[in-house]
């Protein structure tokens, strides 16, 4: 299986999907924004809570999936044996967002890498994950003394569940049992639940956007790592069972090698615009050398700089005549704009010299605008007869 066939590229994929997410669209825009609203009540509930009762009370719970049915969330628990409360819960990762909506479905605490703050992370069950083993085996014992199930998703990355990545091995190396859990995700509408590139806030809120959210939860018989065993076999081991009850492959792919195609990725999205700007530079870079051909006196960096900006040779060349830029005239490297032509024999060459100016501005502008088209005609001859069409 290819790496790309793992990920959803994009939230929705087909257009029979587009067309049915345009029709929904003024429903579903009132639905989230209604559902923001509640989270907000939903938070500030939850900060009531913790200083009255734990998480294990009846009727906070009882309010808690209310409130997440009427964002759209639901949970399906479906157990093979007991759940052990001295195991640590592996599951496999399908939303940016599950580490926020799992322990509120199933009344645990996560561990996860996130980078919420304190108070958030509290409100919200998540604990943060440490470098350190002895810290992280200390915030479990402490989660699992309060009489709540730890959360954790070793998959780093959320998959479209049509197979399973490698497992960071930090889970299966606390010596505990190991309870697996395999999770799917349905919808109504034709969404994916995440995509390679997404965020945990987007994925919140096209979970609100979407009519209903299920969550499909199997817990599946605590396994724990044998004598002979070592963390990496036991990682697998876990794995092969998660994947077995999804009837899905485990790839060899690791989150490093999804990190590597995500950069790939992005630098073959941004190519169109790289050769927008190669033929662009070409482009300007073809205007100022005709630009030069006329005015062989202008610095070519005044022309190049201009030029960008007015992407019109002719402009250019009425602004350097005009004196709408200022430059410092440079030796022409052909002589062959010193030189008249027969037909320009006798003619005097245009000289400007500013002091002859009229003291009467319709003279002065008279002046000058015979000096330019002048001017230009010079440098109109020079350049045909240069190219050899004179």
């Amino acid at each position: 299986m290819k790496i790309e066939d793992i990920f959803a590229p994009q939230r929705i994929e087909s257009t029979l999907g587009a067309v049915l997410v345009f029709v929904y669209l003024p429903f579903g825009s009132l639905l989230l924004l209604f559902r923001i609203f509640l989270t907000l009540n939903y938070l500030c509930s939850q900060l009531v809570f913790n200083s009255i009762c734990s998480h294990s009370n009846i009727i906070r719970r009882s309010l808690e999936r209310s409130i997440l049915a009427v964002l759209g969330v639901f949970v399906v628990k479906r157990k093979s044996e007991i759940q052990d409360s001295k195991s640590i819960t592996v599951a496999n990762h399908v939303s940016r967002c599950d580490h926020i909506i799992l322990p509120a479905l199933c009344n645990s605490t996560s561990v996860d890498n996130c980078s919420f703050s304190s108070g958030l992370k509290n409100l919200l069950r998540v604990e943060p994950l440490t470098s350190h083993k002895a810290e992280v085996v200390k915030t479990i014992k402490s989660i699992q003394e309060n009489h709540s199930s730890v959360f954790c998703f070793p998959q780093l990355l959320p998959t479209n569940n049509q197979a399973l990545i490698k497992f960071s091995e930090w889970p299966f190396a606390m010596e505990l049992p190991v309870q697996p859990v395999a999770v799917r995700v349905k919808r109504f509408l034709p969404i994916a639940h995440s995509t390679i590139d997404s965020t945990w806030w987007q994925d919140i809120l096209w979970t609100y956007f979407s009519i209903v959210t299920i969550y499909d939860v199997t817990y599946l018989p605590t396994v724990a790592m044998q004598t002979d065993e070592d963390t990496s076999s036991f990682t697998d081991r876990v794995r092969k069972i998660i994947a077995d009850e999804l009837d899905v492959p485990c790839t060899n792919y690791g989150i490093s090698d999804v990190r590597e195609y995500l950069k790939r990725m992005r630098f073959e999205a941004r190519k169109p615009q790289l050769h927008m700007s190669d033929s662009r530079d070409g482009r300007t870079a073809h205007m100022a050398k005709q630009v030069k051909d006329i005015l062989p006196h202008v610095p070519l960096s005044v022309i190049i700089n201009d030029v960008e900006k007015t992407q019109s040779v002719d402009v250019t060349v009425t602004n350097l005549l005009e004196g709408v830029v200022k430059f410092v005239p440079e030796q022409p490297s052909s002589p062959s704009t010193s030189s008249t032509s027969p037909s320009n024999q006798g003619k005097p060459n245009v000289v400007h010299n500013q002091r002859s100016f009229s003291r009467n501005p319709n003279l002065r502008h008279m002046s000058l605008q015979e000096r330019k088209d002048a001017f230009v005609k010079q440098a109109r001859d020079a350049y045909l007869k240069k190219h050899g069409f004179l």
